[in-house]
C-alpha cells in the first residue's frame, strides 16, 4: 500500500488534542461554520453537536432561519442550555408563517420547552400577542436583555395591543430594554392607551430605550419603576414637557443616569433609537479596545455623579425641546460631560453659539454631523471656534459634512490643527476639510509626538514610531484611529505621505471611497515597510493592528489601469506584512480578508 501524503497528517493535528481543547478551537467558528464541521466525520459531529456552548445562542445574523433548518438537529439541543435567540428577518410577512417567527416561537416554546432564556433580540413583522405571550409565559422570569422591534415599523400587522409596560409586568429582572413600536394611524388603542406598570420598581434596569415614533410618550411612568437607570434613549419626547422639568424628573426618579439620548429621526430607513444606541455601543467597543491596550480611563468620582453623556439627534429640525435640553445641560453640566453626540442642521445650527459660552474640560468624544434641509448651509466658524477654545481635551472627533459650507463662509475646517490631543479622528463625506488642513493636523500630532527621557532604547520599540514608543511617554497624544469615509475632496496621496512621512503612531486605519488609488496604497505601504525592519508576526509586532480599505467604482476618478488585479495582488502582499488585520475591497477585481488570505499562502505551502 502506498504511504499516506505527509499533506494529509496537518489535517489531522485538531484531533490529537483533547475533547475539551478541541471544542474551545470549535467555539472560535462561527455557528455555521460549525454545522459545516459536523459533515467532516462522526467524530466531528458527535463533538460539535453536543457541546455545552453549541446551542447558546440561536441567531439569524449567521445567515440561516431558526426554522427549518435546525429542525434536523433538535434531539442535540438542551433547553436549558439555549440561552440568546437573535431574530432579525424583515420580510418574513412574505413567506411562510411556520418557517419564520411564528414558527419559531412554537418550536422553541411549545416544542423544545425552552424556559430559560435570557436575551431576545426581536425584528419581525408578526408581532401580535398570540406570538409575544407564550415566550414571556415560559421565560418572563428570565428574560434580563430584550429589544423589540414590532410589525407596525414597517406598516404592516396591527400591534394595538403590544406597549412596552407589558414587558415590565412579565419581565421583572430586565437589565437592558429597547422597545420601538409604531401604532396605525386610524389606532384609537394608543390614543386612550395609559401604561400600566408594576407597583415594585425593577431595580436591575439599567439600560432603557423607547421608541413610539408618532406618540408624544411622557416617559415618567416608566422612569419611577427604574431607579437604577444609567442610560436612557427616548424617541420623540413630548414637546409639553419642559427642559426644566424634564431634568428635574431625572435627578429625582434616575439619580444614577448617566447617558441620556434624544432622537427625533423620521423615515423608515432610520431607526431612530437604535441607531443611537449603535453609535453608543460602538463608542464602547472603542474604550474596550482601549483598556485591552493598558491606557485606562479616568474613572468617575462621587463628585461627578450626574449626565457625563448626552445624544441628541434632531435630524427633522422640529424639534424645541431637545434644543431647551441641550442649552440646559450644557450650562449644568459643561464641566462634567464627556460624551457628546449632536445631529441636524436646525440643532448644531442654534446651539454651536450657545455651546461655545462654556468651556467642557471633561469633554474627550465629539461627534457632530451636519445636515441641510432648507437650502442653508452651517458657518464652519462657529464649528471653529467651539473646537478651538470649548473643548481643550478633545480625544476623539467624528465629522460629518455632507454639503459644501464654503459658498455662505470661505472659513473651513481649520481647528483640526489645534487639536493636539486628539486620538481618534474621523471624516465623513468631509466636504469642509481641505487636503491642506489635514496635513497641518498630521504635522502638529507629529511634533506632539516626542520623547522626554534619556532612554535611547525608547525610540526602537515601536516600528512605526517617532520617540513616542517607551512606556513613559505613552500619555503623550499620538493618533491611534483614523477613519476616512467618502472625502474624496480631501484625502489623497498626499495625505497617505504625510501619515507614512511622520510615522504618525496609528493601530486603526480606514480607508473608504477616497481619491486614493491602489498605486497610492502601494507606495504608502512601500514606505511602511521601509519604516524598519519587517516585524516577527511570532512578536505580534505590527505597524498597524487594523487596516480596511474599500474602493468602489462609483467614486473612481479614473480609468482603471491594465494592470490592475496584478497591483492588487501586490499590494495584498505588502498590506499583510504591514497589518495584524485587514480588509482589502476593490471594485469588482478583488475583495479579500487578512484571514482568507493567509489561509490561501498556507494552502499553497501545503501542496509545495
Amino acid at each position: 500500500m502506498a504511504a499516506i501524503p505527509k499533506v494529509n497528517k496537518r489535517f489531522n493535528l485538531l484531533s490529537l488534542l483533547p475533547p475539551e481543547i478541541q471544542l474551545t478551537v470549535f467555539n472560535f467558528l462561527t455557528f455555521r461554520e460549525r454545522l459545516q464541521c459536523t459533515a467532516v466525520s462522526k467524530e466531528w459531529r458527535s463533538m460539535i453537536l453536543n457541546g455545552q456552548d453549541m446551542w447558546h445562542t440561536l441567531s439569524t445574523d449567521d445567515g440561516h432561519v431558526i426554522v427549518p433548518e435546525l429542525l434536523p438537529y433538535q434531539s442535540y439541543m438542551d433547553p436549558s442550555s439555549i440561552k440568546r435567540v437573535v431574530y432579525n428577518v424583515f420580510d418574513d410577512a412574505y413567506r411562510t408563517p411556520k418557517q419564520y417567527w411564528p414558527g419559531v416561537v412554537d418550536f422553541l416554546i411549545n416544542q423544545k420547552k425552552c424556559n430559560a432564556i435570557e436575551e431576545v433580540e426581536l425584528c419581525t413583522r408578526y408581532m401580535m400577542m398570540e406570538y409575544i405571550s407564550p415566550l414571556l409565559t415560559a421565560c418572563g422570569d428570565t428574560l434580563t436583555r430584550l429589544l423589540i422591534a414590532p410589525a407596525g415599523f414597517h406598516g404592516a400587522y396591527s400591534t394595538e395591543n403590544i406597549t412596552p409596560d407589558l414587558f415590565f409586568r412579565h419581565c421583572p429582572n430586565l437589565t437592558s430594554f429597547t422597545f420601538a413600536y409604531q401604532p396605525s394611524s386610524s389606532s384609537s388603542f394608543i390614543k386612550n392607551w395609559k401604561p400600566r406598570l408594576p407597583s415594585q420598581p425593577n431595580k436591575h434596569l439599567v439600560d432603557l430605550a423607547l421608541t413610539t415614533f408618532n406618540y408624544k410618550l411622557d416617559p415618567e411612568p416608566f422612569l419611577q419603576v427604574a431607579p437604577n437607570l444609567k442610560h436612557l434613549a427616548l424617541f420623540h419626547l413630548d414637546e409639553s414637557i419642559s427642559a426644566e422639568s424634564f431634568a428635574s424628573m431625572l435627578s429625582r426618579y434616575c439619580p444614577k443616569l448617566a447617558s441620556l439620548a434624544l432622537t427625533e429621526l423620521y423615515g423608515r430607513a432610520m431607526f431612530g433609537i437604535t441607531t443611537v444606541v449603535h453609535r453608543r455601543s460602538e463608542r464602547q467597543q472603542q474604550q474596550q479596545r482601549l483598556l485591552r491596550r493598558g491606557r485606562e480611563r479616568r474613572e468617575q468620582n462621587d463628585k461627578d455623579k450626574g449626565i457625563i453623556e448626552l445624544l441628541l439627534y434632531d435630524q427633522a429640525g422640529s424639534s424645541q425641546s431637545t434644543q431647551s435640553l441641550l442649552y440646559h445641560f450644557a450650562e449644568q453640566q459643561h464641566e462634567k460631560l464627556r460624551y457628546v453626540y449632536l445631529s441636524g442642521m436646525s440643532l448644531a445650527r442654534a446651539a454651536m453659539s450657545r455651546l461655545s459660552q462654556h468651556v467642557y474640560p471633561s469633554l474627550t468624544h465629539l461627534s457632530l454631523q451636519f445636515e441641510t434641509y432648507d437650502g442653508r448651509s452651517m458657518p464652519m466658524s462657529m464649528v471653529n471656534n467651539f473646537l478651538t477654545h470649548s473643548v481643550p481635551n478633545l480625544e476623539s472627533l467624528y465629522f460629518e459634512d455632507s454639503f459644501n459650507a464654503q459658498e455662505e463662509n470661505n472659513d473651513t475646517l481649520s481647528a483640526l490643527a489645534n487639536l493636539k490631543r486628539l486620538q481618534e479622528l474621523t471624516i465623513d463625506y468631509g466636504f469642509n476639510v481641505t487636503t491642506e488642513q489635514l496635513l497641518c493636523f498630521f504635522k502638529t500630532i507629529a511634533q506632539n509626538q516626542h520623547c522626554n527621557h534619556d532612554n535611547t532604547s525608547c525610540c526602537t520599540r515601536h516600528p512605526m514610531s517617532s520617540p513616542s514608543s517607551c512606556s513613559s511617554c505613552r500619555a503623550l497624544p499620538a493618533l491611534r484611529i483614523i477613519e476616512f469615509k467618502y472625502a474624496f475632496n480631501a484625502v489623497n496621496s498626499q495625505v497617505l505621505d504625510a501619515i507614512s512621512r511622520y510615522r504618525i503612531m496609528i493601530d486603526e486605519l480606514t480607508l473608504v471611497d477616497l481619491s486614493v488609488s491602489v498605486n497610492d496604497l502601494s507606495v504608502f505601504l512601500d514606505t511602511l515597510i521601509a519604516a524598519a525592519p519587517i516585524c516577527s508576526r511570532r512578536k505580534n509586532e505590527w505597524r498597524i493592528n487594523r487596516f480596511y480599505f474599500h474602493y468602489s467604482a462609483f467614486y473612481s476618478m479614473s480609468s482603471e489601469p491594465v494592470d490592475i488585479d496584478v497591483q492588487c495582488k501586490e499590494v495584498l502582499a505588502k498590506l499583510d506584512g504591514v497589518a495584524k488585520e485587514w480588509s482589502f475591497y476593490y471594485t469588482h477585481i478583488i475583495a479579500m480578508t487578512h484571514e482568507e488570505y493567509r489561509l490561501q499562502q498556507k494552502e499553497k505551502q501545503w501542496t509545495s
